[in-house]
């Protein structure tokens, strides 16, 4: 709305930098992380940001001797952790974790694309693109808690749930044009077809973020969560191409769209069910 508002970019530029200055005025509420200041050995420090967050949950505060005994599991953790070569190894090693990584990389790259390619083909869909950028906005402000809906099912569920919905959606837009032969004849429904599903891959997205977190064990978390970020970077970096062949026929972008969703959801099936299972310190638990 912005945009639609400031035609000029450099007003608009300085404009939209602006808000995230307000950020700014809530930096003194903002808690160091308990964990950091374990590893640091900051115990004191420590006790003091989960005593101020128990007062806010109306709990009792941790003593000094549970913050010595997290101090020291916590430690431990860190010196387990897996990084560079030895975590690729122990990966590549097991077939539990193997297979875990493929499944949620294609997932990320899944969900990166098809983001990235709707957002990028937002001037190509009928209407205004300052509203349909607008309509993406708002969708994409309630995708995000939409997973807090499911959330008892567990992430893998919701993830299902969601990416199902992103492939209905653009599985309905090839539909439409083999059925109706020109779907552009509807172009608010092809409009529709693609904001919904793009909101099913925003609350995907969610799960998904949840589901790596929770299916690594942590001496291999952040390598594995690395890896999965990075694929999906470059999943955003491949998606402008396939709007491109959006020039040759409509239909080839949605092709790809629902290929790599479909392929997700169908490979997600193989997936643990983390829902209520403690997560994993190492490997071979």
């Amino acid at each position: 709305m912005l945009a639609y508002h400031i035609p000029n970019w450099r007003y608009l530029t300085v404009v939209s930098a602006l808000p995230p200055f307000l950020v700014l005025v809530f930096f003194p509420f903002i808690q160091e992380s308990p964990r950091w200041l374990l590893t640091q050995r900051k115990t004191k420090d420590a006790l003091a940001v989960l005593t101020t967050v128990a007062n806010w949950n109306s709990r009792a505060p941790p003593t000094i001797e549970t913050m010595e005994a997290l101090q020291t599991s916590v430690l431990r953790e860190s010196s387990d952790v897996l990084k560079g070569f030895d975590g690729i190894k122990q990966i590549i090693r097991n077939r539990r974790l193997r297979i875990d990584l493929i499944i949620l990389t294609w997932a990320t790259v899944a969900c990166s694309v098809v983001y990235c390619g709707v957002s990028f083909s937002a001037k190509s869909l009928s209407g205004s693109p300052y509203w349909n950028m607008l309509y993406m906005g708002i969708l994409d402000f309630l995708g995000v808690p939409a997973v807090l809906i499911f959330n008892r099912l567990g992430r893998k569920k919701s993830y299902l749930i969601y990416m199902g919905l992103a492939s209905a959606f653009l599985i309905s837009i090839l539909v439409m044009e083999a059925v109706i032969g020109n779907a552009e004849d509807y172009p608010f429904l092809i409009t529709v077809f693609a904001l919904l599903g793009r909101f099913g891959i925003v609350a995907a997205s969610g799960a998904l973020i949840c589901i790596v977190m929770e299916t690594f064990p942590t001496t291999l978390r952040s390598t594995c969560y690395g890896f999965t970020a990075f694929a999906g970077y470059m999943g955003g970096v491949v998606a402008p191409q396939a709007v491109f062949l959006g020039s040759i026929s409509r239909s080839i972008p949605y092709i790809l769209y629902c290929t790599l969703t479909v392929t997700s959801f169908a490979s997600s099936l193989f997936l643990q069910d983390m829902a209520g299972v403690p997560l994993k310190d190492t490997a071979n638990i």
